[in-house]
C-alpha cells in the first residue's frame, strides 16, 4: 500500500486528503495487478512529464529551443535530480538572504512585527 496525498481547493476552501492505494511494490506486482498496457501507459506519461519539465528548466535558464533539443537527446530519466520540498522557514530564509538589513526591517514592519 502506498500513502497518496492530494491537496486541492473546492469553492475557495483548501482540502487535503491522504489515501492508501495498492499501486504494487514492484513492477511485476503492478503488472500483475493492472496489466502491462496500463503500467507502461503510466510510465510513458510520467516519462513525458519528466522530459517536459527538464526542457522547461533548460528554456528558463536562457537556453534556446535548438540548444534544448540537442541537450535533451543526451538526457536520461535515471539522471533526474531529487527535488526536496523546502519548509516555509527555509523559503523565508532564502528570500531574506539577498536583502540588506534595512529592507528586512521594512518587510517585517510591513507584516506588523516589531523590530529592534
Amino acid at each position: 500500500m502506498a500513502e497518496i496525498t492530494t491537496n486541492t481547493s473546492v469553492e475557495g476552501e483548501k482540502i487535503g486528503i491522504t489515501v492508501d492505494y495498492n499501486i504494487g511494490d514492484t513492477i511485476e506486482a503492478a503488472v500483475a495487478e493492472f496489466g502491462e498496457d496500463c503500467v507502461y501507459g503510466l510510465y510513458a506519461r510520467g516519462a513525458t512529464l519528466a522530459i517536459q519539465q527538464k526542457v522547461g528548466q533548460m528554456l528558463r535558464t536562457g537556453m534556446s529551443p535548438e540548444e534544448a533539443g540537442e541537450q535533451i537527446a543526451a538526457f536520461r530519466l535515471d539522471q533526474r535530480g531529487v527535488r526536496s520540498k523546502k519548509s516555509k522557514s527555509d523559503k523565508a530564509r532564502d528570500l531574506l538572504a539577498g536583502m540588506d538589513a534595512d529592507t528586512i526591517k521594512a518587510v517585517l514592519e510591513g507584516l506588523g512585527l516589531k523590530v529592534k
